[in-house]
């Protein structure tokens, strides 16, 4: 019975139709199940993310301004007659009620402040009595001594007079809710004061607790459902809603450093979180706002299962539809397997079973082209095994198993052998892809017989050219070194005329101990870099070892000319001192590890001028991909380190720095300083702000941008210069430019210019006038 060609493929085409209808119906559901599920997704996130910006910025101007306001207020009365008359007082003034009532109520703080301030504490560590808001004792009656020691010196050691301090993890003397007299509460949130408001003394000291429980009050009804962690630059926390938030933040603190930005984080138990952080804010205070993304998925997730189910139901009926058609077209079926079985498959027109059979063989074709390739490249896989043995990234496990895959040979000892081919010139990018180029052309073009003695090819990188050697003693290997580094000096000053310098490592047993034995090499190396002359030379980390015991000593003097140069904008002067530097380094032979740190810091030294003056590194060398403080360790002669300090560094620091200061002027600026000038420095930063309708925090800013200081520091340089100018000019008393400067009292006038000047006005009068004297009649004295 002969079957047409249209009836021996009714089977396959009745199944294509069904599979075709089955997707027809669930694919487009599925996709707009999807399609919905990220639409939602998306849109919802995008509109919570902009909530949580606004009630983020909400929360932290809130707590900004409460704590800046506090700050500004003590600040402001550091210098008042109240905190003056508690200086100056000797011992507990029990009987001076009305000023100490004064002093109590000051510290206290203001009714816009009130709420917030929950304790305070002055501190008269000169005269040993204590006042807070629980009483007056002395400081050897303190039941808490030790902790008030230790705290005490924290604050001596910081840098600031003015900052706020995390204590909410120490004990409170509070016992059942009752005081412990004579106890001096150090628990909670504080900011510090240190008098007389010097950095390296500190007489007095004002302490003012943070009222937690209403700051809590106010942050609570600010977060409309979402999580809120506070954070100290610590890491400590001040304020947590979420004790997963809390953990996640203080185990990546260094990653919230980096930033404003929102991000998806996930938290212990799997618990997925969209937050958004506010970098350190001017009162050291981190801000992480987040919420549970699985809330928004929830949601979502009812769009998908819906569509998910409506998709089942379609595969249930059209399955039910396949089972009837199946009994249906059940003739059909013995019919075609008759067919199959009398005809065989290869004499049927191509179906299924003959396009896997041809994929199969396909497959099959594939593996053996690949297998081909691996044959063929084994020798580029040798390499990259190499390189990343060398740079770390393979397991012990993972080395073993490579080494036996590749079939390298095994023995008892290795050495690696580094080579560096030294050419003619100055360094500069041009030069160093030379280099490169020659050190790949030269491992692919190295001679058969050198490589017969080595455990693998050759290979190249960053300009090195590296051979690992094994021999199973350690004379073999050491004489099959010397040999190889013999001929392959004899194959570069043939072939490319130059010369090498070799490095080699310590004997290691296993190749997993490449990693250690790649930095001997460098370090060789750049031993070997500093000693060479124009010849082939050949250095053992063993010989560097025993004799690099010289440290030489740093040179200020250097360091601090070049700090003035690249200040002044002296490019030329910059230039020479790196030539003197680093003559210096390679004239008394000054150990790697020294040189490299006396580098690391002269680069630090010069950076640090461009960061005093507002600069970051980032804005100078941001065309320059690499890192500037790496390159500096890969130059071993001492042209091309000369070169490239002054070419990639100290020069363009110098540029950058003119230029800055060049565009740095700016109109707000020059009025902030027309005002200051106009007003002899009796002006605060709320008046000054108001003149120029600005807020208090954007003067702050423009002069911490333009000129790196705040506006206290603008105004005491003012009142100084005028006191200056009356004490020189002027035949005014002390007292009289005390009153003319505004201060409240002339005691107060000598503290501050003492303090800036290190000398009494009347001191000051005396000397520069006795030199103005000189020097007149000196120009008398002098004939035209």
């Amino acid at each position: 019975m002969k079957i047409s060609f249209r009836e021996r493929r009714s089977s396959k085409y009745q199944n294509r139709i069904f599979v075709l209808l089955l997707l027809m119906a669930a694919v487009p559901l599925l996709i707009a199940g999807v399609i919905s599920y990220k639409i939602y997704m998306d849109e919802v996130t995008k509109q919570t993310d902009l909530s949580m910006e606004a009630i983020e910025t909400q929360i932290y101007n809130d707590v900004e301004v409460v704590l800046s306001s506090i700050r500004q207020y003590y600040l402001e009365n550091s210098s008042s007659d109240e905190i003056g008359w508690l200086i100056q007082t000797d011992s507990i003034p029990y009987r001076e009620y009305s000023n100490l009532f004064d002093a109590q109520k000051l510290l206290k703080g203001p009714t816009y402040i009130d709420d917030y301030v929950g304790k305070y504490a002055f501190i008269n560590l000169e005269k040993g009595w204590i006042l807070t808001n629980n009483g007056m004792y002395r400081l050897d009656s303190v039941r808490n001594k030790t902790q008030m020691e230790e705290y005490l010196d924290e604050i001596r050691d910081n840098y600031s007079s003015l900052f706020w301090s995390n204590n909410i993890e120490k004990p409170s003397p509070y016992s059942n809710g009752v005081y412990q007299s004579n106890t001096l509460d150090l628990s909670g949130f504080f900011l510090v004061m240190k008098l007389p408001g010097s950095i390296q003394r500190m007489d007095q000291a004002v302490l003012v607790g943070l009222n937690l429980t209403k700051l809590q009050q106010q942050l609570d009804k600010n977060l409309a459902g979402y999580e809120l962690c506070v954070l100290d630059y610590d890491g400590t926390p001040l304020f947590a809603s979420d004790e997963g938030l809390q953990a996640y933040c203080s185990a990546n603190l260094e990653q919230l450093q980096n930033g404003n930005d929102i991000r998806s984080i996930q938290l212990e138990k799997n618990v997925d979180y969209r937050i958004r952080v506010r970098e350190a804010s001017p009162n050291g205070l981190i801000y992480v706002l987040g919420y549970d993304l699985g809330n928004v998925r929830e949601g979502a997730g009812r769009i998908l299962s819906v569509s998910l189910i409506i998709t089942g139901i379609l595969v249930v009926l059209f399955l039910i539809s396949r089972i009837f058609t199946a009994i249906l077209y059940r003739p059909v079926k013995n019919l075609k397997d008759y067919v199959s079985q009398v005809t065989g498959s290869g004499e049927q027109e191509q179906d299924e079973f003959t396009a896997i059979r041809e994929n199969v063989v396909h497959l099959v074709d594939t593996r053996e082209s690949l297998q081909l390739m691996v044959r063929q490249q084994e020798k580029m896989l040798v390499e990259q095994f190499m390189l990343r043995a060398i740079r770390g990234g393979l397991t012990p496990e993972a080395m073993n198993s490579l080494q036996e895959q590749f079939r390298l040979p095994k023995a008892k000892g290795y050495r690696l052998l580094t080579v560096m081919c030294m050419l003619e010139g100055e360094t500069n990018e041009e030069s160093e892809l030379e280099t490169e180029a020659l050190s790949m052309t030269a491992a692919r073009k190295i001679p058969e017989r050198i490589s017969e003695l080595l455990i693998c090819s050759p290979f190249s990188m960053n300009g090195q050219i590296f051979l690992v050697i094994g021999a199973d003693t350690d004379e073999e290997l050491q004489e099959r070194t010397k040999e190889i580094h013999s001929s392959l000096t004899a194959f570069f000053e043939k072939e490319f005329g130059c010369s090498v310098i070799s490095g080699v490592s310590q004997p290691f047993p296993r190749l997993k101990y490449l990693r250690t034995a790649y930095n001997e090499c460098m370090e060789t190396l750049r031993n070997t870099g500093r000693l060479h002359a124009a010849h082939s030379d050949i250095t053992f980390y063993e010989d560097i070892t025993r004799n690099d015991g010289i440290i030489g000593g740093y040179d200020f003097v250097i360091e601090n000319s070049m700090m003035k140069a690249v200040n002044d904008g002296n490019g030329e002067e910059a230039a020479q001192l790196v030539d003197k530097f680093v003559n210096s380094l390679y004239n008394r032979e000054i150990a790697s590890h020294d040189r490299s740190f006396f580098l690391h810091r002269l680069v630090v030294s010069v950076l640090s001028v461009l960061s005093d003056a507002g600069l970051s590194a980032n804005q100078i060398f941001k065309e320059r991909s690499e890192d500037v403080f790496s390159k500096l360790n890969d130059f071993f002669e001492r042209d091309k380190l000369k070169s490239y300090l002054n070419r990639c560094i100290i020069q363009p620091a110098v540029e950058a720095l003119r230029q800055y200061r060049y565009n740095a002027s700016s109109d707000i600026l020059r009025s902030i300083m027309e005002i200051v000038r106009e007003k002899r420095g009796d002006i605060t930063l709320t008046e000054c702000a108001e003149r120029l309708n600005y807020h208090p925090s954007y003067i702050w800013k423009v002069l911490k941008a333009e000129r790196n200081m705040t506006f206290t520091d603008l105004v005491n340089l003012e009142k100084l210069d005028a006191a200056k100018e009356l004490l020189l000019n002027s035949d005014c008393s002390i007292s009289e430019i005390a009153e003319q400067l505004n201060y409240a009292n002339t005691q107060n006038f000598i503290r501050f210019f003492s303090k800036y000047e290190n000398t009494t006005p009347g001191r000051y009068r005396k000397e520069h006038k006795k030199e103005d004297s000189a020097s007149e009649s000196d120009n008398k004295q002098d004939p035209e």
